[in-house]
């Protein structure tokens, strides 16, 4: 569907270069979901507007249904465009017209005869939930009706992927879950290709398959979405990731870890699970199997797109087979264990 290959794109100032984007490549598969989360001015909006051209790399390849935009004639960029429908942060509604004429402005663009605009139009008032406001102007609406004008104007032209820039970043917690169940329902019913970009994680937990997390103009970590949420590792993760997964170290734990043994140190391990492997007594097996004294230190269970993923950091202490055995017991379950280090035994737990 998309394919991006070594873009590069920066930006000059009064007195130096900025790099926007340092060599991304990453590919987004026809009819999913794929999110991009990074913090302010880690590059990722400038990403999304170039893969539609808006902002034009410096060097690099953007492959659209088989097609390189970066060598395509005006006349066949701008038809490349119309299957790829955009949406912003904060709407770009026209406030001078209707919600009807806001929605039917791109075909108006293109000359399409009003009685095709309609039958094409009132099906998305209707999709989009809007049909008791379409003699109303932008002004009388609320942030989450305006952004499902902007959605139903940006499915007018039957693109095949839409691109969302912050698209609930000025919404508040429940407008922003129904713009994503809407979102949710058009890549469902019309297998419409989604690209999100946003800052919020809850965003990419609620409906992305994919995720990629930018940092610098890099893209840090490219994964599956229960993956990246099931499947911590410290040795490829960084603290960027870390901070998204909000599983950071305790501090009174990372003063005193090492990562080698010695006597009179316990292990910490992050225990990651997911689906049938929640509802498991893990705990309560370490402890009467297996003989393994368990503190838990910090614990965290989300639902995924309607998956439980969880992640435990623990520090254990037991006599090494005792050890081996509990973590041979946990693999067997499928589920993902880490040895982040070793603290003194007395640093926790009370002497």
């Amino acid at each position: 569907m998309i394919e991006i290959h070594n873009i590069k794109k920066s930006y000059v100032s009064r007195s130096k270069t900025v790099i926007a984007l340092d060599n991304i490549s990453l590919s987004v598969k026809e009819g999913e979901i794929f999110g991009i989360i990074g913090r302010s001015g880690s590059g990722k909006s400038t990403l999304i507007r170039c893969i539609n051209l808006l902002e034009k790399p410096d060097q690099g390849q953007v492959i659209f249904n088989h097609s390189n935009l970066m060598s395509l004639s005006d006349a066949h960029l701008r038809q490349a465009r119309q299957q790829m429908g955009m949406i912003f942060q904060h709407f770009n509604l026209l406030a001078n017209k209707n919600i009807y004429d806001n929605i039917a402005l791109p075909l108006r663009i293109k000359k399409m005869p009003e009685k095709e605009i309609e039958k094409i139009i009132m099906p998305l008032i209707q999709l989009t939930d809007l049909e008791q406001r379409v003699e109303n102007y932008p002004a009388q609406l609320s942030g989450g009706q305006k952004q499902r004008v902007a959605i139903a104007r940006a499915l007018a032209t039957k693109p095949s992927v839409l691109l969302c820039d912050e698209a609930t970043s000025a919404l508040d917690p429940e407008t922003t879950l129904s713009i994503l169940q809407l979102l949710q329902k058009i890549n469902r019913d019309m297998n419409l290709t989604i690209i999100l970009i946003t800052h919020e994680m809850d965003v990419i937990k609620q409906i992305c398959h994919r995720i990629a997390v930018m940092e610098h103009g890099k893209i840090i970590k490219e994964q599956d979405t229960i993956e990246f949420f099931s499947h911590v590792s410290s040795e490829a993760d960084n603290e960027v990731v870390e901070s998204y997964l909000q599983q950071e170290i305790p501090e009174l734990l990372g003063s005193v870890m090492t990562q080698q043994v010695a006597t009179d140190t316990d292990p910490i391990w992050r225990i990651c699970f997911q689906g049938d492997a929640v509802s498991l007594p893990l705990v309560t097996t370490l402890v009467n199997n297996f003989q393994i004294e368990v503190n838990i230190l910090q614990a965290q269970i989300d639902y995924i797109q309607g998956i439980a993923v969880g992640i435990m950091i623990v520090e254990v202490a037991g006599h090494d087979a005792q050890l081996k055995e509990g973590l041979d017991y946990l693999r067997q379950q499928q589920i993902t264990v880490e040895v982040l280090g070793y603290v003194p035994r007395n640093a926790i737990r009370p002497a």
